[in-house]
């Protein structure tokens, strides 16, 4: 009888002592989030390389009417430029842009004009000006899903310079049946620039995007705007 104690005893610390089970409720696992999908990630460099034509708000110099563009003095311009972004978020980026304007004046068609008190004529002519910007930019960048498609928004504020000598003409006074004028002509400003716009980007490969996109770009001082359309490429890291 006590041998056969032992032997249940026994077996029913065996049974006892086997593995323990874990419920749901007392031990949960936590999986790792997925990366995001698609091209555009997260610690991002960009790099974009572009070209760009803008147009003023009030156009170039004119006799006939005082709301001449004051800055560029010109009804458009070419140039390109070149923009540094650090995306620190799939969507946020800070970054800085820089980029230069070849500027073509047309002299006014009333030529040649009297000029100064001796009424000595002056012929205006055409300039041919280049004209810079540097500004800080930050970006809200949006991809669609998985696709290859992101639009994106941005502001800026810097520096704009090399134009704001725009050729000026002042009544100076009556003779000899001519009207005279007096010519003006002041150096190269700096001003501020603020900007604002929008566009698209397209990943060719998750490294190298097509971008096209739209701003309005405001000077420091009066009839000075211009809206800027620009495309290029842009190369990520």
């Amino acid at each position: 009888m006590k041998k056969l104690c032992f032997a249940v005893c026994f077996l029913s610390t065996l049974v006892y002592a086997g593995p323990e089970n874990y419920s749901g409720k007392d031990k949960e696992v936590m999986q790792p989030a997925p990366p995001p999908c698609g091209p555009y990630g997260e610690h991002e460099w960009d790099i974009g390389i572009w070209g760009t034509y803008v147009f003023t708000d009030n156009g170039e110099f004119d006799f006939n009417r005082d709301n001449f563009d004051r800055y560029l003095g010109s009804d458009d311009a070419w140039g390109g430029g070149i923009d540094l972004k650090y995306f620190f978020h799939r969507y946020f980026a800070v970054g800085i842009e820089a980029y230069g304007l070849a500027v073509h004046r047309a002299a006014p068609s009333q030529t040649p004009i009297p000029v100064g008190t001796n009424g000595n004529p002056f012929v205006p002519h055409d300039e041919d000006k280049a004209v810079g910007a540097v500004l800080g930019t930050l970006t809200l960048r949006y991809p669609v899903g998985c696709s290859r498609f992101a639009p994106y928004a941005f502001v800026g504020g810097g520096a704009i310079f090399g134009g704001g000598d725009v050729q000026s003409f002042e009544l100076e006074g009556r003779g000899n049946g001519q009207d005279y004028f007096e010519a003006y002509r002041g150096g190269d400003d700096t001003e501020m620039i603020g900007q604002f716009g929008g566009g698209l980007e397209c990943r060719i490969t998750p490294h190298i995007g097509i971008t096209t996109d739209f701003s309005w770009n405001v000077i420091d001082g009066p009839q000075n705007n211009f809206g800027m359309v620009r495309a290029g490429v842009n190369f990520a890291f």
